[in-house]
């Protein structure tokens, strides 16, 4: 499978930069769009929801990042991810669409800035 996955992916940088933009476009409006009516039971666990959903979130835009530039450097590929987390939390708040800025959702974007870059680059070199 990683044979085959090796041979696939060089020929479909293209398609993954497709496949990253869309991503970043629906990110993008699941991050700025009104919150829904929800249930909360505790709210220490949906706080803690929240801050697994941004990683997870930010963890596929850096992979994706990684795979479709992999010749970018990691300053370039985390700094922007990062900045944009940055600048989606300022626009929570200035947007005024019932979002709130928290730096502990930075934070979360950082550190899944992070892991998505080393997830990738370990998958291209083992590749």
């Amino acid at each position: 499978m990683l044979k085959t996955i090796k041979n696939w992916l060089p020929k479909r940088y293209k398609n993954v930069r497709i496949i990253l933009f869309l991503y970043f476009g629906i990110l993008t409006w699941l991050l700025l769009r009104a919150p829904q009516n929800e249930v909360k039971f505790f709210n220490f666990f949906s706080q803690l929801n929240d801050k697994v959903v941004h990683v997870i979130s930010f963890i596929g835009l850096s992979f994706l990042a990684k795979i479709s530039f992999p010749k970018k450097n990691q300053l370039l590929i985390i700094g922007t991810s990062t900045l944009y987390g940055i600048l989606i939390e300022f626009l929570q708040e200035y947007m005024k669409l019932g979002r709130t800025f928290e730096y502990s959702d930075m934070v979360a974007d950082c550190i899944g800035c992070i892991f998505g870059y080393y997830m990738a680059k370990k998958m291209i070199k083992i590749l």
